[in-house]
């Protein structure tokens, strides 16, 4: 039996969106930051999406947020590493040093901010409004 090839390298636009919307849908975050190799211009043939996930209150157990938006993205053979803070952590840790929340906000893209429309840059795959 030939397995489903797995996209790996740098993700074409439509995959993130499809991504993007799979895990608002699930976990209905306040903002989903994309960051790493994705959008550092680095991919490579084994490079997964980063992606960040700031949900509103307290955060649930992140066992539980694992497996809600990893169900979600089932089917897509693409791989994905969640992360997940509330957004009171993420706002106290944005500023502090070697945090990775400061690397999301510094060096990251914003995917989706809640009440916002997603835009895409189309020449590359980063996530801007």
């Amino acid at each position: 039996m030939r397995r489903a090839q797995i996209n790996t390298g740098p993700i074409a636009e439509e995959i993130l969106q499809e991504i993007v919307r799979r895990l608002v849908q699930a976990l209905r975050p306040v903002q989903v930051y994309l960051f790493g190799s994705q959008v550092y211009g680095t991919p490579g043939e084994s490079s997964d999406v980063d992606l960040m996930i700031v949900l509103p209150g307290p955060v649930p157990p992140v066992s539980e947020c694992y497996r809600k938006g990893h169900a979600s993205l089932r089917g897509l053979r693409v791989p994905v590493e969640l992360h997940f803070a509330s957004a009171a952590r993420f706002e106290r840790r944005r500023t502090v040093a070697h945090s990775l929340e400061r690397e999301v906000i510094e060096r990251g893209s914003w995917c989706m901010r809640q009440h916002l429309r997603i835009r895409w840059v189309s020449h590359t795959v980063h996530c801007h409004a």
